[in-house]
C-alpha cells in the first residue's frame, strides 16, 4: 500500500527529533514502511536536503525553508501549508497514493484536498484549541487559530473524514464541539523501549528535570517557583530545563528573582534526542506542569527511562498515566502542592522505588510496533 503522511516537521537521518507529533510522524512512518510504500511531505529546515531516504521512508521537503519552532512565522507556516496543499495535487496522482495522513495543524487542509481526490484521508488530531486560541497564544495568532480550525473541523465533519486522536481527552473535546463521535478513533501515542534501554546514564541524586517549550501554559514558572521552597529543605537541589521558547527570558529573571538561579541549569534544545533521554534518565524526577496538552509524551518518556514523574493534574495527564502509575499529581498552577509531591518522592525511597517500578512496567503499555499496528487497521478499513 502506498501511504502518504503530511507533516511540519519531521527529522532528517540524523533523527535529531525535536517535538512530539514529528516523534509520532516519525515512528508511525518507520514502523509502516516495514510492510508498506512510505513518502513523507514535511518543511524544509536549515541544513537539510530536499529529499532524503532513510528507514527506507522517502521525505520530500517543500519551501519555505525555517526552523524548527512552536511559534514560528504564522506567514512561512502558512506558506508551507498552500505549497502543501498544491504538490499533494501532483503526488496523489504520480505515486498511486491509497492513504492519505496529515499529521499536524497545517497540513490538515492538504488531506481535506487529497479526500476530495478520492483517497482514504485521516487527520491525526494531538490537541484541540476550539475556544482557547486567544488564550494560548495571544489575539493575532489565537484569532487566526480559531477561524481556521474552525474551517477545518467544519469541512472534515461534512465529508465524514476520520480524525485519528492520541487521547481520549481530544476526543472528548473534539466531539464537544460538534464532530462526529463515531468518526473519532482514539489511538495513543508509542515509545520504542529498546532505545531508550540501550542508553546508560547515573541517577543524579536531587535532580529534577523539565522537557519542553518555554511558553505559558507549559507553566515552567510554577516548577522554579516550587524550587525555592524545596531549597530550604534541601540546599543542593538542581533543576535542568530543557527547551527554547518565548518565556525564556522571563523565566531566568524569576530564577533570579526567587534565588535559585544557581540551582537551575537552562540548556536549551539540546543537539540529539540521546542527548535529551540521558537528562531524563540522570535525573531523579520528571516535571511537567503544563495545563494545556493533548498528549505529554514526555510522561511516557520518563517511565521508559525509569524516572518517576510529577505532573499536573489536567485530564490528558490522568488518562495518559492511568491515574498516577509510575508517578505522583498535584494540584494545577499550584506551587505549593507541586513542591509537596517533589520532596514526598525525594525523602520517601519506599515511595519512589514504588513509583520506579511502576514506570518501568507501565511504559510497556505504550509500544510503537502495537500502536501502529492498530493505526494501520484503521487505514484498512
Amino acid at each position: 500500500m502506498n501511504i502518504l503522511l503530511l507533516s511540519e516537521f519531521f527529522p532528517s537521518s540524523d533523527l535529531d527529533i525535536t517535538g512530539g507529533v514529528e516523534n509520532r510522524a516519525y515512528y508511525t512512518a518507520k514502523e509502516l514502511a516495514k510492510k508498506n510504500n512510505v513518502y513523507v511531505i514535511t518543511s524544509k529546515q536549515p541544513e537539510t536536503d530536499n529529499f532524503e531516504k532513510f528507514e527506507n521512508i522517502h521525505v520530500f521537503r517543500i519551501s519555505p525553508e525555517f526552523p524548527y519552532s512552536s511559534t514560528g512565522s504564522l506567514l512561512k507556516r502558512s506558506i508551507f501549508g498552500l505549497n502543501a496543499c498544491t504538490k499533494i495535487l501532483l503526488f496523489c496522482r504520480k505515486k498511486n497514493i491509497k492513504v492519505v495522513d496529515a499529521q499536524s495543524f497545517f497540513t490538515y487542509p492538504a488531506a481535506i484536498i487529497s479526500n476530495i481526490l478520492s483517497k482514504k484521508s485521516f487527520l491525526t488530531y494531538h490537541e484541540t484549541w476550539l475556544d482557547s486560541w486567544i488564550k494560548n497564544t495571544g489575539t493575532k495568532v489565537g484569532a487566526f487559530g480559531e477561524i481556521f480550525e474552525r474551517i477545518i473541523l467544519f469541512f472534515a465533519n461534512i465529508m465524514n473524514l476520520k480524525i485519528i486522536s492520541v487521547s481520549g481527552f481530544t476526543k472528548k473535546k473534539l466531539a464537544g464541539n460538534g464532530y462526529k463521535k463515531e468518526n473519532i478513533e482514539v489511538i495513543h501515542n508509542g515509545i520504542e523501549l529498546e532505545k531508550y534501554r540501550k542508553v546508560l546514564a547515573k541517577k543524579n541524586k536531587k535532580t529534577i528535570c523539565y522537557v519542553g517549550r518555554l511558553i505559558k501554559h507549559k507553566r515552567v514558572q510554577d516548577l522554579i517557583k516550587s524550587i525555592e521552597i524545596i531549597k530550604k529543605k534541601i540546599p543542593g537541589i538542581r533543576c535542568e530545563i530543557i527547551g527554547e521558547g518565548p518565556q525564556k527570558q522571563n523565566l531566568i529573571k524569576l530564577a533570579k528573582k526567587c534565588n535559585v538561579y544557581e540551582n537551575i541549569r537552562f540548556l536549551g534544545y539540546l543537539k540529539n534526542h540521546e542527548s535529551v533521554i540521558k537528562k531524563i534518565k540522570s535525573s531523579s524526577i520528571l516535571v511537567h506542569p503544563g495545563t494545556v496538552e493533548g498528549f505529554g509524551f514526555v510522561l511516557i518518556e520518563a517511565m521508559a527511562c525509569s524516572t518517576p514523574y510529577v505532573c499536573s493534574d489536567i485530564d490528558v495527564f490522568l488518562e495518559v498515566t492511568n491515574n498516577g502509575k509510575g508517578g505522583l499529581i498535584f494540584k494545577r498552577r499550584n506551587y505549593k502542592d507541586l513542591s509537596e509531591k517533589i520532596l514526598e518522592l525525594l525523602e520517601n525511597k519506599k515511595l519512589y522505588k514504588k513509583k520506579k517500578i511502576q514506570a518501568e512496567k507501565f511504559a510497556e503499555k505504550y509500544n510503537w510496533k502495537n500502536i501502529v499496528e492498530k493505526i494501520e487497521r484503521i487505514y484498512e478499513c
